[in-house]
């Protein structure tokens, strides 16, 4: 369990290796994560 705010995020066509043709996955989660700790996820 996580005792602090959290967000499930889906990449739509990540692999489970965060591999993608088309998306940089890794900077998704980044700015995800960036966004939760600043306060801007609804």
């Amino acid at each position: 369990m996580v005792s602090a705010p959290t967000e499930v995020v889906e990449i739509t066509g990540a692999r489970h290796d965060l591999g993608s043709k088309t998306l940089d996955v890794a900077r998704l989660a980044v700015d995800a994560a960036l966004r939760l700790s600043a306060g801007q996820i609804a």
